[in-house]
């Protein structure tokens, strides 16, 4: 049995504005040193948009791709570090405690 025991739920309402500005600095920095052609805004418009999936379906096509037979999953509650988000932390957790219990 394989276990994946590191996954997020993410949604772009799930966090700050700040925290995707943040999000995206960071990761072009990273791709700069790549020497990649990436803007900031490409990062928040086509690849942040990549990990965005509340219904699991998703993660679960993911899953079955790489052979992994079940995934602990869990919230990243970044409220107090870079602003609340507009869906707060209980609600998404009610939202993970329904497609857990789905699948």
């Amino acid at each position: 049995m394989i276990i994946d025991i590191h996954r997020h739920f993410v949604a772009e309402d799930w966090f700050s504005e700040n925290f995707w500005r943040n999000y995206a600095r960071m990761i072009h920095r990273i791709i700069l040193r790549r020497g990649l052609p990436f803007s900031r805004e490409d990062i928040q418009t086509k690849v942040s948009p990549l990990y965005f999936d509340i219904t699991g379906e998703k993660y679960l096509e993911q899953m079955e791709k790489a052979g992994i037979d079940k995934t602990v999953v869990f919230l990243f509650d970044t409220g107090l570090l870079t602003g609340e988000p507009e869906v707060c932390i209980e609600e998404q957790n009610k939202i993970i405690f329904k497609v857990v219990k789905k699948y």
